[in-house]
């Protein structure tokens, strides 16, 4: 076993197979459901659920619960379902976006829900909670995945957006049908802060088409890229003659140059890899060329 050095590649190789953060994930989750079954699922949830009593401060003492509600699985059919769509989301998202920003999201979902409950304990009036319930953190991966392409075709031809919706309002039903609220206002917790990282990460709505923008008004590059949406192997260049300005836009040769490395960072670590001022200098650029077009 070997740890990979850089972000774009695998967390480590085991064995010469490597090993991404989903898969990770999905690993550690299996893990869990196997230690529930070896120690029973009423001990391993007494161990591991967040819990929190009104007014009460006495979940500081068991700040391991804070992560380990995720690792709650009983031994169904929904545990299998759970682990093939974090599995399929999640290495949509980390190919995208890079594992740092699925890290992000799967830690900030897993940390935010225990911090509303404690929120709510404190307000009057409120009762005793606790967090056991992993779907919480899976199915907002889902609407991750949803928001990046929400056009593409899934089941039955339906688009993302679609099954989004119609899922999500199942989701908010089953709380709803049992009186939990407090379970409703977690899954739409959930779902906004997966909103907010989104498109704080470039979502397709706010920065997709300033890539495009700029490929179409330059077509003399380094190639073309191949594939689009995702999975392996989407957005690479092949070779071919570097970028060149055109005589009608006239660029300048630094811009050629800055614009074919953002493009190159684009193909390889997705639009969320480019920091606040690498979008700006791609906006502008895509203003420029609109200009002159």
């Amino acid at each position: 076993m070997y740890f990979a050095p850089t972000g774009s590649e695998p967390l480590f190789y085991f064995r010469g197979h490597p090993v991404r953060l989903h898969a990770l994930l999905v690993l550690v989750q299996i893990a869990g459901m196997v230690a529930g079954a070896v120690f029973g699922m009423g001990r391993w949830m007494e161990w591991m659920a967040f819990r929190v009593a009104p007014g009460s401060w006495g979940f500081l003492l068991r700040p391991w619960a804070l992560v380990t509600h995720v690792l709650i699985q009983p031994v169904s059919v929904w545990f299998i379902l759970q682990m093939v769509w974090l599995w399929q989301w999640g290495k949509i998202l980390e190919e995208n976006f890079g594992r740092g920003f699925l890290l992000r999201l799967y830690g900030l979902l897993t940390l935010a829900l225990p911090a509303v409950l404690v929120v709510l304990s404190v307000l009057p009036g409120s009762g005793s909670y606790q967090l056991a319930d992993p779907g919480l953190v899976h199915f907002p991966l889902f609407l991750a995945v949803a928001m990046l392409m929400p056009d593409a075709q899934w089941l039955f031809g339906w688009p993302f957006k679609y099954w989004a919706a119609a899922l999500s309002a199942i989701f908010l039903l089953q709380y709803l049908a049992a009186r939990d609220l407090v379970g409703a206002l977690l899954a739409v917790v959930a779902g906004v802060l997966t909103y907010v990282l989104m498109r704080r990460a470039g979502m397709e709505s706010r920065l997709g088409g300033i890539a495009e923008t700029v490929r179409e008004a330059l077509p003399e590059r380094r190639g073309k890229v191949v594939g689009k949406g995702v999975g392996k192997g989407a957005g690479r260049r092949v070779a071919g003659p570097k970028l060149v300005p055109s005589a009608e836009l006239k660029p300048e040769a630094p811009d050629v140059e800055r614009v074919n490395a953002l493009l190159d960072k684009i193909a390889a670590s997705g639009m969320g890899s480019l920091s606040d001022a690498e979008r700006a200098d791609l906006q502008r650029a895509s203003a420029r060329l609109k200009e002159r077009a």
